[in-house]
This record gives structure tokens, C-alpha cells and sequence, in this order.
């Protein structure tokens, strides 16, 4: 029952190690991409916040970043979503929800490659 155990507790070790990296790429490739965009630094607090809450609304960023207003959240979004880094997958014109496939994609990989 041990042995069991402790392969368990390999596996899940070598899973969580290998959506790390992933990821850890992921953010590496979005910071180089950014780099030469004009409000880098914001762009970068937003793919920050898609790293831990990849499925979002433009209140959430707003409250997530504390920025001063709800336009402010809305460019943001705006710009993340035209650079590609999300999508709207609502379909609606209010209450929108925006998804980061590719740090979706990272997690789901990660856990397939095992």
C-alpha cells in the first residue's frame, strides 16, 4: 500500500512540475511579446491576473487590479483581447466573460503529457 502511495504522490509531482513549466513559458513568451506594446506594464498585471483566474469579466479585472473605473477595465480587456491573449466566450453584448485559451491549454497539455 505504501509503494502505492509514494507513486502516487510521484505522479502528481511530475504533473504539477510539468504545468509549471508550461506556464512558466506561457508568461516568459507573453512578457517578450509585450515588451514593445505601449502600456506594457498594465498589459503585464493583466496576463498576471489570467494566470490565476483564466476565465474572466471586466469587473473582475477592475476589482483585481483596483483600477479607477470601469472604462479603464474595459480598454484593458479590450487590448488583451485584440493582442489575442483572450476571448469573448459569452456571445453576448453585456455580462461578457473572456477566456485565456492558451494558459488553459498549458494546464490541460501539462496534464495530458503524463
Amino acid at each position: 500500500w505504501l509503494r502505492f502511495f509514494l507513486t502516487g504522490v510521484r505522479d502528481q509531482s511530475v504533473e504539477a512540475k510539468a504545468r509549471v513549466k508550461a506556464l512558466a513559458t506561457l508568461r516568459e513568451n507573453y512578457r517578450k511579446e509585450l515588451e514593445k506594446e505601449r502600456s506594457s506594464q498594465r498589459l503585464m498585471q493583466g496576463i498576471h491576473f489570467l494566470f490565476g483566474n483564466p476565465i474572466i469579466s471586466i469587473r473582475q479585472i477592475e476589482a483585481g487590479l483596483n483600477l479607477s473605473n470601469y472604462r479603464s477595465a474595459q480598454r484593458l480587456v479590450s487590448r488583451l483581447e485584440s493582442l489575442g491573449i483572450i476571448r469573448e466566450i459569452t456571445g453576448k453584448s453585456r455580462n461578457r466573460l473572456y477566456q485565456a485559451d492558451q494558459i488553459l491549454h498549458a494546464i490541460d497539455a501539462a496534464l495530458g503529457a503524463q
